[in-house]
């Protein structure tokens, strides 16, 4: 898949241009640690932080965290003018292990509605914590963590 900015390629692991739950998850922790990994590259004032995700600036983002133990629950952020950097920094926190999957799309057809929608997936796993992180070596010294405002969890009926 072509990104809208060629610099962005080396997040192409992020992105799909299907939804479904049968559909691509092309990012996990695999990808993450398969990335370009160098000290330039998390350094603060990296240029990659500050490079729009598309154009025009995505200005909302629906994000959905699915868990075939817990069910569904959404957030939407609004005035974002998107960066890659704030991008990255809301999905690498969602991903604790193997079992997590990722993908941003950027039809925004949900029922939320939104420019852009990330959806994180949590398969069956008894050893860890939906809310674990992954470990500091994928963070980025100018990390800004967003609040998310997540709604409750909604009971899925898996078919």
């Amino acid at each position: 898949m072509l990104l809208p900015f060629p610099q962005l390629q080396m997040f192409s692991s992020f992105f799909t241009p299907s939804e479904g739950i049968f559909s691509p998850w092309p990012g996990s922790l695999d990808t993450i640690e398969a990335m370009p990994w160098s000290d330039a590259f998390k350094r603060k004032g990296a240029s990659w932080r500050r490079m729009l995700v598309s154009q025009p600036p995505v200005q909302t983002m629906t994000i959905e965290k699915i868990s075939f133990q817990l069910g569904r629950r959404r957030a939407v952020l609004e005035n974002l003018s998107l960066r890659m950097g704030v991008l990255y920094d809301l999905v690498v926190p969602f991903i604790n292990d193997n079992k997590v999957a990722f993908r941003v799309h950027w039809d925004g057809k949900s029922e939320l509605g939104g420019d852009l929608k990330l959806s994180v997936f949590h398969g069956l796993s008894r050893t860890r914590d939906m809310n674990s992180a992954v470990d500091s070596r994928f963070r980025c010294d100018g990390e800004k963590p967003v609040e998310i405002p997540f709604g409750e969890w909604e009971l899925e009926t898996w078919s």
